[in-house]
């Protein structure tokens, strides 16, 4: 029986993810046969980290945090890669590792992190807390770490000397997002939903109505943010379960193969189609079931339907300001 790791259709979204003028030497297309077999490639500019999951997870990043964020590198202002990795843009030079932790927030718990050799935090900013209306102005009052205000936090941080990595928590989204967002569909008809905080997502890979939603709270979020940012050194992405780059993944089966969630109508039907992405070439087919030909063609658009996401996603933050690093989230353990 041919399985299609779940882990590989993440790895591979950001092979195939690729930003116009900031991606030259990045390959744009690929098989999924042939990501099975290479596994890395350079992006500029966008750079690719194992997140390594926790039960930190819950809902406001309360303090359970651990170290994370590995090793990075930004760039001068001209441009010139500097450090480990490789990426273009401007920003300021980061040559040592980065250190980072989550669910702090106070100015005590930042000096004494820096003063134990830390050297980031983590500061979110809660889509459910910051965006409670439908389509409404974000405010960042009590979207931070334990409901804290994001504003103060990124100051506070500041002031001991962390840099900030900013997350847009696009897995706590707000209750409206939950009932006007399509759900994704497993192969069985099962719509997904979840009751652990940060794994409750909605479709905003194939959904228009979800890529509307999610610019309108990037917009707003980075808008807010806007006298802040050359403190932000850099910002997470994924999108999904988890904040990570990946489709949900709840251990569920349907006839013995794991639940694929590419059958709801967007997907499948084209209602309601995200621009950029396509509708599945082989209606109602299951990974597994049929030829080789057949599970080529059907992963290769599963997986770049992920790439198509977070393409677009890393476009929004640019068309909304951001210019520097941005950290794309491959889902992992540890």
């Amino acid at each position: 029986m041919r399985l299609l790791s779940l882990a590989a259709a993440m790895l591979a979204a950001l092979i195939l993810s690729v930003v116009p003028g900031e991606a030259a030497n990045a390959t744009s297309t690929l098989s999924a046969s042939h990501y099975l077999q290479h596994r890395t490639a350079t992006h500029h500019n966008v750079r690719h980290h194992h997140h390594r999951r926790r039960k930190r997870r819950h809902k406001h990043h309360s303090k359970a945090g651990g170290p994370g964020l590995g090793t990075t590198s930004t760039t001068g202002a001209s441009g010139t890669p500097t450090g480990t990795g490789s990426t273009t843009g401007t920003g300021t030079t980061q040559t040592k590792p980065l250190l980072g932790t989550f669910g702090i927030s106070t100015a005590a718990e930042m000096t004494t992190w820096a003063a134990a050799g830390g050297t980031a935090v983590v500061i979110p900013v809660i889509w459910g807390a910051a965006q409670p209306e439908a389509n409404g102005p974000v405010s960042l009052s009590s979207a931070g770490n334990n409901g804290d205000d994001v504003l103060t936090e990124i100051l506070q941080a500041k002031a001991a000397g962390l840099s900030v990595i900013l997350e847009l928590d696009l897995q706590y989204p707000p209750a409206w997002v939950k009932q006007q967002v399509p759900q994704f569909k497993n192969q069985g008809g099962t719509a997904y939903a979840s009751s652990n905080p940060g794994a409750d997502v909605r479709d905003w890979i194939w959904s228009q109505v979800g890529r509307d939603a999610v610019s309108g709270f990037v917009k707003g979020a980075l808008s807010t943010l806007a006298p802040e940012l050359s403190d932000i050194a850099g910002i997470r992405a994924g999108g999904g379960y988890y904040g990570e780059l990946q489709y949900p993944d709840d251990g569920s089966t349907v006839n013995g193969q794991p639940s694929y969630w590419g059958y709801d109508a967007p997907a499948q039907a084209g209602a309601g189609l995200a621009t950029g992405e396509t509708t599945c070439p082989l209606p109602g087919y299951v990974y597994g079931t049929g030829t080789a030909a057949q599970d080529s063609e059907w992963a290769s658009w599963y997986l770049q339907s992920l790439g198509n996401w977070i393409h677009w996603y890393i476009l929004q933050l640019r068309a909304d300001g951001w210019s520097g690093p941005v950290y794309v989230l491959h889902p992992s353990f540890g």
